[in-house]
């Protein structure tokens, strides 16, 4: 069999482009649910299925970090949480954190029949991303 050639995913590497989609994110109307996943994504560098499965047992408030299993690998990831990154946290917990610890940081929306997750609102402002499986 001749080997499979891999493909490149698209990325946004100029600096004014980067900046341009930060202000857009920064500046989403949409819940504060969908807004806090596109502003906490780009400080925490995870693939959009570990953003949208953390739960809140794995989130260490206190030491700054977040802690889980990568469901590929099976290996253990270690994300350090910046003071921006943690007051996202903070916000959303009133929303998402006070049912059991394994309730998830982030959930999908249903709206009108549809789940409407940050990865939808992103393709919104016509970013081409790539959802790794």
């Amino acid at each position: 069999l001749p080997p499979v050639k891999g493909q490149h995913f698209a990325a946004t590497t100029d600096p004014d482009q980067v900046g341009r989609i930060l202000r857009q994110l920064d500046g989403y109307k949409g819940s504060l649910i969908v807004s806090s996943a596109l502003r906490f994504a780009p400080l925490v560098f995870v693939r959009p299925g570990e953003l949208r499965h953390a739960e809140w047992a794995d989130i260490d408030l206190s030491a700054a970090e977040w802690r889980f299993t990568v469901t590929k690998t099976n290996t253990l990831h270690i994300v350090p949480l910046s003071r921006q990154a943690l007051n996202i946290l903070q916000d959303l917990y009133s929303l998402t954190g006070r049912g059991c610890p394994q309730q998830c940081i982030i959930y999908s929306q249903i709206i009108g029949g549809h789940q409407i997750t940050s990865i939808e609102s992103l393709h919104r402002y016509q970013y081409c991303l790539t959802s790794h499986k």
